[in-house]
Order: C-alpha cells, then sequence, then structure tokens
C-alpha cells in the first residue's frame, strides 16, 4: 500500500507525538520515582537519626518477639552487645515472673492497637535487675498489616528507689509522730485520732462508744511525777 506524502507526514507526526508522550511520561515517572527515593533515604536518616540521639531505650521486635534492631541506649541499658541481643528474645531479659504478664500486654495490643505505659521488671546480663517504663507500639505496613513492635524503654529504677526511700521516710515519720518517744506507745495525738475515728463510727452505727483507762503498774503516778519534768 503506497501512502501519499501528506498521509505519509501525518503518519509520521503520529508517530512523533506518541513517542513524545510516552518519553514525557516515561522521565516525569522516573523523575517521581527518584524524589520518591530520596524522600524515603532522607526519611530514613532522619528517623535514624532520632533512633540514636533519642535518651530512651528503643527496641524493634519482630512479630515472633524477637529482637531486630535496638540503639545505642538499649546496648547500655542491658549490657548486652548488640549482636548478643540480636539473638535474642523479648522473654530473655524480662524476669521469670513477669513474662506471663508480658505476654498478656501483647495480646493486649492486637486486641486494642494502643496501650497505656507500664512497668517491667528486666534483668541485665550481670545479672542485675532494673525497672523500666515500656511504650509499647505495633507498626503497620502500607495495607495496615503488622510490621513488627516498637518498644520505648525509659530506666526509672533510681527512682523508684527514691519513691521507695521517701515512702519509708514517711511511715518512720508517721511512727515517730504518733509514738511516745519513752515508752513506744500511742502518744496523745494519737489518742486523740483513734477516739475521734471511733466516736464518729459509733454515730455512724448508732452505738455507744465505750472508753476504759487502764492504769499499768502505776504508770500514772509515775508519769504524774516524772512524765513532765
Amino acid at each position: 500500500v503506497q501512502l501519499s506524502s501528506p498521509e505519509l507526514k501525518q503518519r509520521l507526526s503520529s508517530v512523533l507525538s506518541n513517542y513524545a508522550i510516552v518519553a514525557a511520561v516515561v522521565f516525569y515517572g522516573r523523575k517521581l520515582v527518584n524524589e520518591s527515593l530520596e524522600r524515603a533515604r532522607s526519611s530514613g536518616k532522619q528517623y535514624r537519626a532520632l533512633f540514636e540521639k533519642t535518651n530512651d531505650a528503643v527496641f524493634i521486635i519482630d512479630m515472633d518477639q524477637r529482637y531486630i534492631d535496638a540503639n545505642q541506649q538499649a546496648i547500655d541499658l542491658l549490657g548486652f552487645s548488640r549482636e548478643e541481643l540480636l539473638s535474642m528474645q523479648v522473654s530473655d531479659v524480662v524476669v521469670p515472673e513477669e513474662r506471663k504478664a508480658s505476654q498478656e500486654k501483647v495480646g493486649q495490643l492486637h486486641e486494642d492497637e494502643r496501650l497505656p505505659v507500664y512497668e517491667r521488671m528486666v534483668v541485665c546480663k550481670d545479672g542485675s535487675r532494673k525497672t523500666v517504663e515500656v511504650n509499647l507500639a505495633m507498626v503497620m505496613d502500607e495495607l495496615g498489616q503488622p510490621l513488627h513492635y516498637q518498644s520505648i524503654v525509659r530506666d526509672v529504677s533510681e527512682r523508684k528507689l527514691l519513691e521507695k526511700q521517701l515512702h519509708l521516710s514517711l511511715e518512720e515519720m508517721e511512727e515517730i509522730a504518733m509514738q511516745d518517744g519513752l515508752t513506744g506507745l500511742l502518744n496523745r495525738r494519737a489518742i486523740a485520732e483513734h477516739a475521734e475515728a471511733e466516736w464518729t463510727r459509733a454515730q455512724r452505727e448508732g452505738q455507744p462508744p465505750c472508753l476504759m483507762l487502764v492504769d499499768m503498774d502505776e504508770l500514772k503516778k509515775t508519769n504524774d511525777e516524772l512524765g513532765h519534768l
């Protein structure tokens, strides 16, 4: 079939036009892919910088609860090398008496998708124990499928020790405030508080209160004669 010169020019123009469109699509498509890759690399670098610079320990855990990544703070927290840690499971660092509760938290995460921060006791390489706060979250892929767990952990051992010491100090101060320093018996303040509590209870229950005074070994005489010097 022979084509006339105008028809040939028209066919050639159509082919060149289609080629230009395809070339433009390929060019801009490749540009978009490169830009996306660059953004992904940049985002990855930013995430890695945040991952390493944060003051908290960060653990990346696969769906079988094996460690697949950890930052330097996590390494320092537990004392294991990165290679050692990446060969371990979560249950290897949780104290035995809390492993069941740890598993329950994972199950709760799958049901509720979000967990409040909770405390856990972990065992370090040297055998010492530390109390930590755990913020556990599940990371999803683009399709909404579970990808891995991210656990952000903060050592609160020192804070818990201070809280315990404060609690003991308050208990000791309460005992001092309520006891007679000489005999160790309840002092006047303590007796007054107990009496007020019993009076309130008697009023609430509609029962008459009863008060009994006992003079042990003539302690009243001793106290009257020597207790107010």
